[in-house]
């Protein structure tokens, strides 16, 4: 199968599949009530987020044992819209390819969810969309039929569409849910196995993995066993499109080959230790499968004396042991994980990566200047090498999809009143000297939705994404209703 080759070419590419810069409504969607507050802080942004990319409220909220009890049938339709004027044109010339110049680029989306209850014990969730761009190199074609590991997006898609069947002592899941595992809220090592894409990285989707996932409850603690049984590739931004980070005139394919059979390296199996001691929240999780960040390698054959090479994207084995705990810190909610990575046969990388955060609520002093809060979010994200990518014929590691190698992220949201708020979001990337930096207004309406008016800016050297993507700061209209 064809495809067009991802930002892996290119080390600063945002093909992730951490929860990263997604939406913080999202996050927190599936955070503990009580950090949840009733104001437009509830409606958090970040550089990388827009209001539709969050799956409905309806299949969020079943995480748990007794919200799945609790819940009644419900339906969710959304619609979303983002208007982008770009300030200047993509780079052009020799060698740089075809890369969309489109300077405005409309978005529009309708989100439906809805949740089934079977009777006390079982229900049926599900989430999907359909949507449209004026963006080129984004979907495929229309009378193309769905393919589930394409690179490329479907004008629609279903994340979501599991079973839940829940009992006194256990939850079992089975069918295509979002995975949300680790501790962190806008970067999270863990979350490396949920795919996400990133095809256009200013409105990131969460795609939702195929599980058969088993929680089984043990007093404070919970363990939680998951199959995978087949990969959901994470989605890059095409060579051409406006977010490229791999400009050539040369129009790549590459063939993407998943691994076969049934085995520990052929299918992906993660288990979850999570619960509370000491007033903190602790998290164990062990991985082994095929990476869903792949590599890139190069086949060579040779037919009469002439080679020929094939590029190929491979979804290698890897092995990791991940650590994370949230607790609170004279106000102050702290939290951190630690991810050890194994690669196989020196196909991968191997490395630790770690995260430290915090989130804060400042109450008192901002209504000293006519603020309701502020509440803060600021994480530092850092990985160490242990053992770079060694096989032969094999030209790039996943290094590319992981773009929190030094860097600190985090958001300022000044609460102004329960519907109105501004944002200052941010990404520092201090391995390759980048930034990104986002400014926003944004105001709830009772009756009409919620309107955001947002500034994006890029900078930084060529290392970095950041950089590459100079000419594509913008300015942003979204809007968004629930009906």
């Amino acid at each position: 199968q064809k495809k067009q080759i991802p930002q892996k070419i290119a080390k600063a590419t945002l093909q992730t599949s951490n929860s990263d810069l997604l939406e913080f409504d999202q996050v927190f969607k599936d955070s503990d009530s009580s950090i949840q507050a009733a104001s437009a802080s509830n409606e958090l942004d970040n550089i990388f987020s827009t209001p539709a990319t969050q799956t409905s409220e309806i299949t969020q909220a079943i995480e748990t044992k007794s919200s799945v009890k609790k819940r009644k049938n419900s339906y969710s339709l959304d619609l979303f819209l983002k208007s982008t004027f770009y300030t200047a044109s993509p780079e052009t010339g020799p060698g740089l390819g075809n890369v969309d110049s489109t300077s405005f680029h409309q978005d529009v989306r309708v989100s439906i969810g809805d949740k089934y209850i079977l009777d006390d014990k079982s229900s049926i969730s599900v989430a999907g969309w359909l949507e449209a761009s004026n963006r080129k190199e984004v979907y495929n074609n229309i009378n193309v039929p769905q393919n589930i590991q394409s690179s490329k997006r479907d004008y629609a898609y279903v994340n979501e569409l599991f079973y839940t069947h829940s009992a006194k002592k256990y939850d079992l899941q089975v069918g295509k849910k979002i995975l949300k595992l680790g501790k962190g809220i806008i970067y999270s090592p863990t979350d490396s196995v949920s795919a996400v894409d990133v095809t256009v990285p200013t409105s990131p989707v969460l795609l939702g993995n195929y599980v058969i996932s088993l929680d089984y409850y043990l007093d404070d603690w919970t363990l939680t066993s998951i199959f995978l049984p087949l990969i959901v590739p994470n989605k890059a931004a095409t060579q051409n499109s406006r977010w490229t980070t791999f400009f050539s005139d040369i129009n790549y394919d590459l063939t993407e080959e998943f691994p076969e059979g049934v085995s520990a390296k052929s299918k992906q199996v993660l288990i979850k230790l999570e619960g509370t001691k000491y007033d903190t929240d602790w998290m164990f999780t062990f991985f082994n499968g095929p990476n869903p960040n792949p590599v890139l390698r190069t086949d060579i054959t040779v037919t009469n004396n002439v080679p020929s090479f094939t590029l190929v994207q491979e979804f290698v084995p890897i092995t990791f042991l991940s650590t994370g705990f949230s607790t609170i810190v004279k106000g102050f909610e702290v939290h951190g994980e630690l991810l050890m990575q194994n690669a196989d046969d020196g196909r991968d990388d191997s490395f630790i990566a770690q995260m430290l955060g915090f989130r804060y609520v400042m109450d008192s002093v901002p209504k000293v200047i006519g603020l309701d809060n502020i509440d803060i979010i600021i994480e530092h994200g850092k990985e160490t090498m242990r053992k770079a990518m060694t096989a032969p014929f094999y030209n790039f590691s996943s290094i590319a999809s992981r773009p929190y190698q030094h860097s600190i992220v985090g958001t300022f949201i000044f609460n102004i009143s329960e519907r109105t708020s501004l944002n200052y979001d941010f990404h520092f990337d201090l391995e390759n000297n980048g930034n990104a930096q986002l400014f926003s207004y944004n105001y709830i309406s009772r009756n009409l939705g919620t309107f955001r008016f947002k500034m994006e800016t890029y900078q930084g050297e060529r290392s970095s994404n950041f950089g590459l993507w100079d000419n594509n700061d913008n300015v942003t209209f979204e809007y968004s209703y629930s009906f």
